[in-house]
């Protein structure tokens, strides 16, 4: 995300500190060896994908079962399934399972040799006639900004079929990049950018292990979209703003790395498009009720983007999306007979101007081409019961979705309505004296709030959608305190806003129990080397060629002995560190190493670990 401008005081924020801290996450060790939880995402109206990671490090194709129950406690199994994970998905494990009822809540396990995972709760989507559907909208979550105290206040909440992320998952920058906050003892890992795939997949196991994101990803369904830090800031298919290719090499190899990360570490389904595995646009239906339709507006085939006063700023062969994915949303609109048609993807769709001048390019303002293709059709081609949902600017907005012939009074012209999202910790400004500009500038937005962080609550009924926007104080401690902020609606039939006087209500009698948050005892105790005194996440990049980086755990700080061995037994390789508690990084050179396979061993005073990687 990048925010341009001619009204930079308004809307270009940075906050950067460049201060050290040590803390490192620490592994909770009654998870294991499912130590970075569970998950479940792509939900449809008969099944989902499931998801965890197994840390073992002794076994190259380790054996994973699952099973799906209508219940906590596994009396009545409904599906189950076995299946093997390797190095080359850095030990994650995705399960696709259906064949399930529709619109049912239900729990889910792994077992690794008798060791069982957090059990899951998940939902699938309906079938037929509902009457309503309700979201919890997030996006934007530095975890060096801050505590992810939006994500227990949703847990906590219990009253959403669904979470929808808009992107911004995870963030690339160096710890004492962008959002730092020296309040909170929260480093990036890696501590630099990160570039590599190896790189993307510390990052990613760093988010996973983070509890108050576990606990959410352990209740509710996801569906994901990703946005540019999951890559660079302000990516397109060109490169990024925070791609410089001398110092950090080509971009498609980075944009490959973190691709391959994202899939491996997240609970989405890969495509089945035979041309493109990686394509994340795609769509969910909810019954007769809810249409979906998820877009990449960052990735696929975007242009680079441009000031307004570049020379080709509206050229027509600039895209913010791919010919081929605008041909499928639109044809997917045309024909969808769903009551609300909605939109959800990464940034704001709706004009944002100062002096009638465009004042941000990294929005669809900077694709006036693709902007007014997809405005005109949703006005002259999709009669009513359009909403886009929108992240990636740190703020809150409520929009009608104005074309050229918009008028305020009557609101005609309206295209759709978009609500935008607050980030979930990633800085914010404090402006607020600015909204009221904003908005006497650009009269179809109808609420702004550029200060807080938060989440979106989506309720989508037959009469009506409601967007209801809840505020949180502090992310520098863990605080699920709250603050109901403002609502606004679309009404069935029409396509403007109005505002609504209160919140909707929690539906009581929709709200079943959370998931247990501890595990099972395990069946048996098959893992007699078990212990905890040290946990190997991962190596990478597996195989390796020159540098190896060891991804490890202690629970006390200590005098630490890694050693490599080759199939003979041999030491070749020797290393003593001084570990600290909690999260270790260490590289090895391992460019002098013949090809072939090896072990690796993390070794302190009161226990070993090992790992097999390949040279290649």
């Amino acid at each position: 995300m990048k925010t341009h401008i001619l009204f930079i005081s308004i809307l270009l924020f940075s906050f950067r500190c460049f201060s050290q801290v040590s803390e490192r996450c620490e592994a909770d060790t009654i998870l294991a060896p499912f130590y970075h939880g569970v998950a479940s995402g792509d939900p449809t109206g008969d099944g989902f994908v499931l998801w965890t990671r197994l840390t073992v490090n002794d076994e190259e194709n380790p054996l994973i079962s699952w099973r799906v129950a209508t219940d906590s406690l596994f009396d009545h199994i409904v599906a189950s399934g076995e299946g093997s994970t390797n190095a080359e998905n850095d030990f994650c494990f995705h399960a696709v399972v259906d064949n399930l009822e529709s619109y049912t809540w239900y729990y889910y396990q792994f077992t690794y040799k008798g060791f069982h995972s957090l059990t899951g709760r998940t939902k699938t989507l309906p079938v037929g006639d509902i009457d309503s559907l309700r979201f919890a909208i997030i996006s934007c979550a530095s975890l060096n900004a801050g505590y992810f105290n939006v994500y227990d206040i949703i847990t906590q909440r219990n009253d959403f079929d669904a979470v929808i992320f808009l992107g911004d998952y995870i963030y690339e920058y160096a710890t004492a990049g962008y959002g730092f906050n020296n309040a909170v003892d929260r480093i990036y890992e890696p501590d630099d950018e990160i570039i590599s795939l190896s790189d993307y997949r510390t990052r990613h196991s760093q988010y996973k292990l983070d509890k108050q994101l576990r606990v959410l990803h352990q209740n509710f369904p996801f569906i994901c979209l990703w946005d540019d830090h999951e890559f660079a800031d302000n990516a397109n298919e060109e490169g990024a703003e925070n791609h410089q290719p001398l110092a950090e090499g080509d971009w498609f190899e980075r944009v490959a790395a973190a691709e391959s990360a994202y899939f491996d570490w997240m609970p989405v389904k890969r495509s089945e498009d035979p041309l493109d595995s990686n394509r994340t646009y795609r769509s969910f239906a909810a019954g007769n009720l809810i249409d979906l339709f998820v877009l990449d507006t960052r990735i696929d085939h975007r242009s680079k983007q441009l000031d307004y006063l570049a020379p080709n700023w509206d050229d027509t062969s600039r895209h913010i999306i791919s010919l081929a994915q605008r041909s499928w949303l639109l044809n997917g609109l045309k024909n969808s007979e769903a009551q609300w048609k909605i939109i959800a993807q990464q940034v704001m769709v709706s004009p944002l101007t100062a002096l009638g001048v465009p004042i941000n390019d990294d929005q669809w303002d900077g694709y006036p081409q693709d902007q007014e293709v997809l405005l005109q059709f949703l006005r002259d081609s999709i009669p009513n019961n359009k909403v886009i949902l929108t992240g990636d600017i740190h703020s809150s907005w409520a929009n009608d979705v104005a074309t050229p012939s918009y008028d305020a009074g009557s609101h005609t012209g309206s295209a759709a309505v978009e609500f935008v999202g607050p980030s979930v910790t990633s800085p914010s400004l404090e402006l607020g004296w600015a909204e009221d500009a904003i908005q006497l500038m650009n009269e179809h937005i109808k609420f702004i709030d550029i200060e807080h962080r938060g989440f979106l609550m989506l309720d989508v009924t037959k009469e009506k959608t409601q967007g209801d926007y809840y505020f949180i104080n502090n992310i520098n401690t863990i605080d699920t305190n709250y603050n109901y902020d403002d609502s606004w609606m679309i009404l069935n039939g029409n396509n403007w806003l109005y505002h609504a006087d209160t919140a909707t209500v929690r539906i009581a009698n929709r709200i079943i129990p959370l998931a247990p948050a501890c595990p099972a005892e395990p069946d048996t105790i098959t893992l007699a080397t078990n212990n905890n005194a040290v946990i190997i996440y991962g190596v990478y990049p597996n195989p390796v060629s020159r540098q190896l980086l060891v991804q490890f755990n202690l629970f006390e700080p200590q005098s630490t002995l890694i050693q490599v061995t080759n199939t003979l037994n041999q030491v070749v390789l020797s290393r003593q560190i001084k570990g600290v508690n909690g999260f270790n990084l260490t590289s090895l050179d391992v460019s002098h190493l013949p090809k072939g396979s090896y072990l690796l061993s993390i070794s302190t005073k009161l226990g070993s670990k090992s790992n097999i990687f390949v040279k290649s």
